[in-house]
């Protein structure tokens, strides 16, 4: 009768350790994204922190005319990066970013400039900059930078 016992109990906790062991390594990758809250504007864009007028900010727009010269921004995942991973500007010069071909939310923020661009799946965001500061800054994804989804703007 014990060795019947301690035959189940060892049953048992084999069946319960083979269970955890699954449950804690599902092979399911979990989506980054999935709990996170995204705004529900394509853009926003501090001109006093990055344009040579610093006085009027009531001025300042989201939207883009397109007027600098064309800097095309590749967001990728899997790995999680900007392409190209450095962009060398010219002080007080405008850059029309361009961003297309994203496949899940994405942003390009500079904090020290002031730039903070989202882009939505499926959609295409060109914005205007003009960095007035001159240094390198860091630029990260604010969803992915965790994965690595980070890159340098260098101004001079």
């Amino acid at each position: 009768m014990v060795s019947f016992l301690t035959h189940n109990s060892f049953k048992l906790l084999l069946i319960l350790t083979f269970s955890i062991t699954f449950i804690a390594c599902n092979p399911e990758e979990e989506d980054p994204n999935e709990n996170m809250n995204f705004p529900e504007t394509n853009s926003s864009y501090n001109s006093e922190a990055t344009t040579a007028s610093t006085s009027d900010t009531s001025s300042a727009s989201s939207a883009s005319s397109g007027a600098g010269e064309l800097v095309k921004v590749g967001q990728k995942e899997n790995p999680y990066i900007f392409q190209p991973e450095t962009y060398d500007w010219t002080l007080n010069k405008t850059y029309t970013l361009e961003f297309t071909d994203v496949n899940e939310f994405h942003t390009f923020n500079v904090d020290e400039l002031g730039i903070e661009v989202y882009v939505n799946a499926g959609e295409t965001v060109t914005q205007d900059v003009t960095p007035s500061v001159a240094g390198s800054f860091k630029l990260y994804c604010v969803p992915h930078e965790s994965l690595g989804m980070v890159g340098t703007i260098n101004v001079a």
